[in-house]
């Protein structure tokens, strides 16, 4: 689960989308995933999406290209070279890899020695950094003070809450570890569809990411990609990553970017040389829009927001 609070404020020109206690790591697949197999999962899910929006040329093939173009999209006789990419929070807030390496790194130590956390087994520890306070320098010496902290059998949130006359005046104390470095931390009881047999770590995060920022990091997405061969680019929010994990605040990013097209704002202030059609789309979901210099695209309909 997300949650976020968009806001804006007096001295700028667009809304901060502010980022709440946001989950950086959440477990889909078993890693690693190889850049072919994700490849593959960012274009089957991106032509899902434009099959169900009824834009797409049908039928509509794919063939792996020279790198570049990592793909091309084909119609008929018609091959369009095309670039595949994906847009994080990471690209705009660099301060968060410290703590989802973090709770990666803290994750991979206690399922190392599994056998001393058998309390842990089938819930979810979670990593809230404060927000005035700074991720150590030695990073090394806070995974071994928790590792120690949490040998300690504190339970789990909600196991001493006695629900059966309503919201207790108190929560309990079971599975709250307090707070070590910039984190508090909590062991929860096991999200839905995680692996009740691991130990699994959640980082938290909060920052917040303009509406500027995300448009000014597209822009430097296409740029990047804008190559001979190059005709189409397809940029996902959400994509799964090399070790199997998705970040739901990416979402934030497609978000941000869908309204401005929506509001008929640019979201390229500088037109691209090769790139002929973009696609953005949140990875997994039927959600994406579109923008094109031309009709001469895997799609049929002129630029506009699509939901369906």
């Amino acid at each position: 689960m997300h949650f976020g609070i968009e806001g804006y404020a007096e001295e700028a020109e667009d809304d901060p989308f502010v980022i709440l206690g946001s989950v950086l790591d959440q477990p889909f697949l078993a890693g690693p995933i190889c850049k072919e197999r994700k490849e593959d999962l960012q274009l089957w899910s991106v032509l899902q999406a434009l099959a169900v929006s009824g834009v797409a040329r049908h039928p509509l093939g794919a063939k792996v290209g020279e790198d570049p173009p990592d793909r091309y999209l084909i119609h008929g006789d018609r091959a369009w070279g095309t670039e595949l990419t994906e847009l994080t929070v990471q690209d705009i807030r660099t301060d968060l890899a410290p703590v989802r390496w973090f709770g990666r790194k803290l994750q991979e130590r206690l399922r190392a020695h599994a056998g001393d956390f058998m309390h842990l087994h089938g819930k979810t520890l979670t990593l809230s950094k404060m927000p005035d306070r700074a991720m150590p320098r030695d990073q090394e010496q806070l995974l071994q003070l928790l590792e120690g902290v949490l040998r300690e059998d504190k339970g789990y949130v909600g196991e001493d809450t006695d629900l059966s006359q309503g919201l207790p005046k108190q929560l309990g104390t079971r599975g709250i570890y307090s707070d070590h470095g910039p984190f508090s931390v909590i062991v929860n009881p096991p999200a839905p569809g995680v692996n009740n047999d691991q130990i699994t770590v959640s980082a938290f995060s909060q920052s917040q990411v303009r509406t500027s920022e995300a448009v000014a990091a597209l822009a430097g997405r296409v740029a990047a990609k804008d190559k001979e061969g190059n005709e189409v680019l397809i940029v996902t929010c959400g994509l799964i990553d090399a070790n199997g994990y998705v970040c739901p605040a990416d979402g934030i990013i497609f978000e941000l970017l869908r309204r401005t097209a929506e509001a008929g704002a640019s979201i390229l202030p500088l037109k691209p040389t090769h790139i002929r059609g973009l696609l953005i789309h949140q990875w997994n979901s039927p959600f994406l829009f579109h923008w094109e210099a031309d009709n001469d695209l895997p799609w049929k309909t002129a630029p506009q927001a699509s939901d369906a």
